[in-house]
């Protein structure tokens, strides 16, 4: 099919979603034709039916910083939704989204977190993993990939949740699991359950470091002449167990 303009892929993607027996994955040119491209679908389809985008890391491998930390939630977000619950799912992603690589589909089985109230599950050990899992604490918890600890309350954004999430601890159970507003801090909805998916693609637990420092130890020593990169050091940093910008472009190494 070709010779359409305008909003009219979106009109007859639309019209054939019905027909789907699985979930519908559109490719676009770039990130900003995909953005458009969900917006005109969500305007034909039916309210209740969701259309994810799926976004790519928009940093190059020279930049030498990482992606941001919401963008890297929604591909978990979307990831996760189809491992699990793909059923008339609808994921519109720019073609260089789609190439770049991500953690095997067993990670993401694994390395998630459910809580809900009356759960054994110690706060600290929520701090170690959050920290695993690529969030940054923080005062005040006010965008994605964020938390934030005072006393036995720990507020986190993940990015599987309609807002930021307070936890309410009494020793080592959760006591209460609500949603807050991020302006006004206050309390809000409770939640039977709160589905915590990571923020990075390279998870930073301690186990992770070491797998990639064997195989950039090796990898670099299969070199006829190894070159430094005294700037960055990333296999000094990676055998330390210290994340820096763009770690996210060693992800092979990782898992």
């Amino acid at each position: 099919i070709h010779g359409l303009k305008g909003s009219s892929p979106a009109y007859l993607l639309s019209l054939i979603l019905g027909r789907a027996r699985g979930p519908l994955v559109i490719l676009t040119a770039d990130e900003e034709k995909a953005d458009r491209f969900q917006r005109e679908l969500r305007f034909f389809l039916d309210p209740d039916q969701e259309v994810f985008l799926y976004p790519g890391w928009e940093v190059k491998p020279f930049e030498r910083i990482s992606p941001q930390a919401e963008a890297m939630g929604q591909r978990w977000k979307v990831r996760s939704r189809l491992l699990s619950d793909s059923a008339r799912l609808v994921v519109v992603a720019p073609l260089r989204a789609v190439l770049q690589r991500v953690p095997p589909r067993a990670i993401h089985a694994e390395e998630f977190l459910s809580l809900s109230p009356d759960k054994e599950f110690g706060r600290e050990e929520l701090i170690r993993r959050l920290q695993g899992m690529g969030y940054t604490r923080s005062s005040l918890v006010a965008e994605v990939g964020e938390f934030a600890v005072r006393g036995h309350l720990v507020d986190l954004f993940p990015p599987s949740t309609p807002g930021p999430v307070r936890i309410e601890f009494t020793g080592d159970t959760v006591d209460s699991v609500r949603l807050f507003d991020p302006e006004s801090q206050r309390s809000s909805e409770a939640l039977e359950e709160a589905r915590i998916l990571p923020v990075k693609e390279v998870l930073l637990f301690p186990e992770r470091f070491q797998e990639a420092a064997r195989k950039l130890s090796a990898r670099i020593a299969e070199e006829p002449s190894p070159k430094k990169d005294p700037a960055h050091q990333p296999l000094e940093r990676i055998q330390q167990g210290i994340p820096f910008p763009g770690v996210e472009f060693f992800l092979p190494d990782f898992y």
